[in-house]
This record gives structure tokens, sequence and C-alpha cells, in this order.
């Protein structure tokens, strides 16, 4: 069984438990709790604005439970085990959101860690099992280096899936090398390590680094992501970087670069004659299975020269058939708008009459969840019976950004539901109190929309909050009259 530990309300700098337990450092403000704790023990804050965290034990006899808060990690678990953060708001620190180092059998799911120093979830030195899913990573990254969406560093174990999750806005501005990526797996193959994991079903954008980068690894499964127009940072923007840049492989290496899957993937570059959808560099000896992706750059075809490789026999950026033949990849890889349904508000499900529908690997295990050949991308399409309709069926619960937003006084807040639930959709102000109940009921599996008009608010910031089930997710509004 987990402690869990589940968000209500936004956080402030300063925490007590309900029951005495833990202590505030003078120094630097951390808070930490670590206490035996049985069924039901609570900690919560003192204010109605702070962190309301609740605990559960699910196991038979009491454990020892330690949760720490500081100046510089929303979150930091240090060699712990059995434990869930799930629903949280972590913004505005120092360095990372959510800090995991030498943990196992952790579960990071449903949190918004937005506007940290550095990186917004990250996992870090010898973890095995853990699930990192549905969260949103965004704006991470002021300057102090190693910045991004969601990085696993070091990892010992291939047992790290990271599923679902939407990352987007990451940056590095002192533009140190390998920063700003939306996901990346780095340096989990030097030393012996035999690192890496899953990374399915995620959506990167408009990062300053890389989509998705693959440094120094192994192990890794890339399938059925989508990436769009990241590297604003870079010189040469990349969506899949797999490689070092700078540092060849040596015969002692070999293997820093072996067992790694990309399929199914949607790779969108930003516009740019240097912009590549994937980049290969220095992956010599190395095991790469990539193939079933659709790479596109707007007005790009199979002539287009999307693709970069630097090995021993070739430096240089190559089109389609050019990369299928110097790497033996991609042979069912293709170049075309996989027509996203608004890919401005980041609406990157897929329409009716995209290429990427049912173009996937056939041969995989995993098919739709309808039974279908596999889609392309993070979304699949549902063609459902009977009455035929534009709906998709989404893999996974989320709650986008209103539209327009800020808004006077109308907006459209869109949500959807990866199975049959029991919802609500409330309207909050900053302080916590309820402005309205916008849906309290059941709804399916699908995309819902609900329109706002509330004409007797004032102007400022209000938050949208979707719950279903356990899952719990935010968003705030602004509202200018």
């Amino acid at each position: 069984g987990y402690v869990e530990a589940y968000r209500n309300t936004q956080r402030m700098p300063s925490f007590k438990s309900l029951d005495g337990g833990g202590f505030q450092l003078p120094l630097d403000g951390s808070y930490i709790y670590s206490k035996q704790v049985s069924a039901g023990k609570s900690f919560v804050s003192d204010s109605l604005n702070t962190l309301f965290v609740f605990l559960e034990d699910t196991v038979s006899s009491p454990n020892i439970y330690s949760w720490c808060i500081t100046k510089n990690y929303g979150a930091w678990l240090k060699d712990k085990s059995f434990i869930k953060i799930q629903g949280f708001e972590i913004d505005s620190f120092a360095e990372v959101g959510i800090l995991v180092q030498g943990c196992n059998h952790i579960v990071i799911e449903g949190n918004y860690s937005h506007h940290n120093g550095r990186t917004g979830i990250a996992i870090n030195w010898s973890n095995s099992n853990i699930q990192i899913s549905n969260n949103e990573v965004a704006y991470n990254g002021i300057g102090l280096g190693y910045s991004s969406g969601i990085s696993v560093y070091r990892a010992t174990s291939p047992s790290i899936n990271v599923i679902g999750n939407v990352s987007h806005h990451n940056a590095d501005f002192s533009n140190m090398h390998s920063d700003g990526n939306g996901f990346i797996f780095d340096v989990c193959a030097d030393g012996g390590l035999n690192g890496g994991g899953i990374l399915k079903n995620n959506i990167a954008f408009e990062n300053q680094g890389s989509g998705i980068r693959i440094h120094r690894s192994k192990n890794c499964e890339i399938k059925n992501n989508t990436t769009f127009r990241n590297g604003s940072g870079e010189l040469s923007p990349t969506e899949m970087d797999i490689g070092d840049e700078f540092s060849e492989i040596s015969s002692d290496s070999s293997l820093v670069f072996d067992n790694i899957i990309v399929e199914n993937n949607i790779f969108f570059v930003r516009p740019g004659g240097n912009a590549f959808n994937i980049r290969l560099q220095n992956y010599t000896n190395g095991n790469i299975i990539s193939n079933y992706n659709d790479c596109y750059r707007n007005n790009a075809d199979s002539t287009t020269t999307i693709f970069f490789v630097k090995v021993p026999l070739h430096t240089g950026s190559l089109n389609l058939r050019e990369f299928q033949n110097l790497t033996e990849t991609n042979t069912n890889s293709f170049v075309a708008d996989p027509l996203f349904v608004n890919q401005l508000e980041g609406d990157f499900h897929l329409t009716s009459i995209s290429p990427c529908i049912n173009t996937g690997n056939p041969d995989m295990d995993d098919k739709d969840p309808d039974g279908t050949r596999n889609d392309i991308g993070a979304y699949y399409y549902h063609y459902p019976s009977g009455i035929v309709s534009d709906g998709n069926v989404p893999i996974r619960f989320s709650l986008y950004q209103n539209f327009p937003n800020p808004f006077n006084p109308t907006t459209k807040i869109r949500f959807s539901l990866a199975k049959t639930s029991l919802i609500t959709l409330k309207i909050f102000d900053v302080l916590g109190r309820e402005v309205t109940t916008l849906v309290d009921r059941e709804l399916s599996a699908g995309e819902h929309s609900v329109i706002f008009n509330y004409y007797n608010l004032s102007s400022g910031v209000y938050i949208c909050r979707l719950q279903a089930g356990q899952f719990v997710q935010q968003k705030k509004m602004e509202l200018i009259k």
C-alpha cells in the first residue's frame, strides 16, 4: 500500500500538522514531518491559503512517513518507498517542484508543477518502480542550469514510467547544453548503470530545448508521444534528440544508447532550415529501433531535410529517404501534417481526416483502446459505432486551459474524461471561496465543454477545479473588465 498525499488548496511557505508532528527549521524555513502514522491520520496547514495534505496509511501496520517541504524543493523524497503524491500545485520554488532521490515504488500523479527555478519533476539516482502520470509541468527554469519539464537522471533501473504528462514552455535562459527540454533521460547508462524507462502518451510543446531528449541512456521506449515546436532557444531546434552532441562514443561505452525504441510518435518541428524532427548523434554501436513516426514541419514533404545524423561516416542534414538509407530505421515513417484539432490552443487531438489514424505499428500488443490498429501520437481517434461524430475518446483525464484567457465576460472550459465518471467542475476565487458549481453529475468518457458566463464577478484571477474520483486538476483564469 501507499501513503498518499492529496492537494486541496494553494501552498504557502509556513506549515504545521494538526497532531503536532514535524518542525520548522529556523534558518531556511524548511518544514519536516517524520512520524509513525496510522489510518486516517491527517497533516494540514494552519491557514485556508496553505497546503492541505491528507495521509492514508493503507498498509496493515503503522508506517514511518517522512515528508519534507523546503525553500529549494516543493516536495522532496529521499530514500523512501510506497508514497503517492497526487493533485498538488507546486510553484515558485528555488530549484525543483518535485524531487525524488534514491526511492522506489513512488507514484507522482495529477500534479501541476510550474515556475520553479529548475525542473518541474526530477527523478534522480537509483530509483525503481516510479510512475509519473497525468502531470502538467510548465514555465520551469530561470537560468540556474539543468532545467527541464520532467527529467530522469542516473536511474539504475528501467522501471520508470512517464505516461500521459504535458510539458510546455520550460526553459533555461542561461542556454546551458541539454537544458530546457520537455522530457529527458540523462546519463542513465554510464558507469555500468542500466537505467531507462517508458515515455508514452506525453505531450511536449514550446519548450526551449528538445521535446524529448535521450542522453547517454539505454532501455528507453518512446511511444505514442506528441511534440510540437520545441527548441525555441536552440540554433538547431529538435523534437527527438538521441545521442551526445559533444562526446564521441568510446569503446568502453558502446552500449550507452542500446535498446532504444521510438515508435508511433508525432514530431512537429518549428519552422527553420536548421530545425530537425529527429537528431541522432554519436550513437555508434547502439541498437535503436525507430519506425512509424510522423515527422513534419510546415510545408515539408519527403524531400525536405528535417533529419540530422552525426556518425563517423556522415555529419549533416538529410531528407526522409536519405535518413532511412543511412540509419536503416523509419522505413514506415512519413512526412505529413498530422491535422490537429487546434494546435494553437494546445489541443493535439487528431481530426477525423488525420493521416496518423490507424498508421501506427500494427504488430504492437497494446493496440488502441477501441481495439483498432495503433494511431500515431499521444491521443488516439475513436470511430464510434452507430451515429458518427468527431468525438475523441481520451486516454487520460485532463482539464484544458480555458479560452479565451484572459476573458470578458465569457470563456469556454474544456475537459476530457478517460471513463464514465461522477465529476465536479467548480470555480473558486484566490482565497479558496467557492464562486459557483458548473457541473456536478456523472458524465460519459470523452471530450466535454462548458461555457462560463458570470457577469457579476469583479476583475481578477479565479481557479477552475475539475475532480473526477481521485483525479484533481485546476487552471487559473483571469477576468478582465
